[in-house]
């Protein structure tokens, strides 16, 4: 069977005879699942297993395989696999982000006013299966990165925002903005096209500062509850 042509933004990589396309790119999406894997690992200690830990984890635990199938498909084997098969990858990454979504709704359930938390979750999830299904039907990844923007943007920095009014220790709400800053920095070198060298490239700083944020918000799932201000 003949060999589909890829087009690559970065030199392709043989190894024992195997090709690898975008080697560094995958290598750095590897660097995000490993630091998805040891949150996900060291959230599992945290006692009592809240629902936000549980949805926390849930984020880890798909946005690793996210990664990992981003890795592998749609990166280091890319010349050997259909296009569609970075569908998978892009799924497990929207679910990933409408379960941190739902883990900041969780978080924020005692400051809201009743009715709230389920509006926030019907629209969390009602955008997550829109954009999913016009994400299978049109292999449209432009789309996943705007349930992303939605998700961290429109849901989880407004309500830690208003956490900032509400909780008596608002340190979790600062882990997660500034973990947010770091994912929204991430998107910056793709805007721009910015790389360094072919072998490092606008992906790969990206994937680095995601490492960043990933363990950000590690370190704010971790934060213990110690009860909200007075409404």
């Amino acid at each position: 069977m003949e060999e589909q042509y890829i087009s690559s933004i970065q030199p392709d990589l043989w190894v024992g005879g195997v090709r690898l396309t975008e080697p560094v790119i995958a290598l750095t999406s590897f660097f995000i699942t490993a630091v998805c894997a040891y949150a996900w690992l060291r959230l599992g200690g945290i006692s009592p297993r809240t629902r936000y830990v549980g949805l926390m984890r849930v984020f880890f635990l798909f946005m690793g395989l996210s990664t990992l199938c981003g890795g592998v498909f749609g990166h280091a084997f890319l010349h050997l696999v259909p296009f569609g098969m970075k569908a998978p990858g892009w799924l497990l990454g929207m679910v990933a982000t409408a379960a941190l979504a739902q883990a900041a709704i969780e978080d924020a359930r005692p400051t809201l006013h009743p009715g709230w938390p389920k509006f926030l979750a019907l629209l969390n999830w009602g955008g997550f299966g829109a954009a999913a299904v016009v994400v299978v039907w049109r292999l449209f990844f432009p789309l996943v990165e705007v349930h992303a923007a939605f998700c961290l943007l429109l849901l989880v920095l407004p309500l830690q925002v208003f956490g900032l009014r509400k909780n008596a220790d608002t340190r979790r709400n600062v882990l997660t903005i500034w973990a947010i800053a770091l994912a929204a920095l991430a998107v910056v070198p793709h805007l721009l096209k910015f790389s360094p060298s072919p072998w490092f490239c606008y992906f790969d700083i990206g994937h680095v500062l995601m490492c960043g944020a990933i363990w950000v918000f590690m370190l704010a799932a971790e934060r213990l509850e110690v009860g909200v201000l007075e409404v």
